[in-house]
């Protein structure tokens, strides 16, 4: 009884996250569903481009409609401008919210829609920073006092930052 009230709080926990984290519509092109990765700072947005982050990557496709969580693909520990350089230099498509470090690159054969913009119009080996701050938002950071600053802002050696919310999440 235990492995399965187990698997079923996994279960839960997984689709609860998924439907937090993206609610996205997309369209697949071509028929390709595999948009790409999308990398997401897990403790605290990146204080600058330059800055060494650690980065949680997941696997992104378009299934029913909407983008979806497809499978975590590791993490990485890098700066927000050398992934974005990497991908770039790699035929991706890369959408980067500089506000929160927030990069999607997508798979230069992904040829659909995410979020009404058709990808065909994004140049494979690009880095576009305009209007996707508010297409692409991960969960707000942890924030266990629950003061809006996200945990790594309330100890005493992290430097400085300026609080903003865009769409209920901490942004930088």
């Amino acid at each position: 009884m235990p492995v399965l009230r187990y698997f079923l709080c996994t279960v839960l926990l997984v689709l609860i996250f998924s439907a937090q984290v993206l609610a996205v519509d997309c369209s697949t092109g071509g028929g390709i569903s595999t948009i790409g990765v999308e990398y997401v700072p897990d403790t605290c947005p990146p204080y600058g481009d330059n800055e060494v982050t650690h980065f949680v990557d997941t696997m992104l496709t378009c299934s029913g409609g909407e983008v979806t969580l497809y499978a975590h693909y590791g993490d990485s520990l890098n700066t927000p401008a050398a992934i974005a350089s990497y991908a770039a230099s790699n035929n991706y498509r890369v959408m980067w919210n500089k506000d929160n470090g927030h990069i999607v690159m997508v798979h230069r054969y992904f040829r659909g829609t995410i979020d009404g913009v058709s990808m065909t119009s994004v140049p494979s080996g690009t880095i576009n920073t305009e209007g996707f701050d508010q297409i692409f938002m991960p969960n707000a950071f942890p924030d266990a006092d629950g003061n809006g600053n996200p945990d790594c802002a309330d100890s005493g050696d992290a430097p400085e930052v300026e609080k903003r919310t865009r769409a209920g999440n901490w942004c930088m």
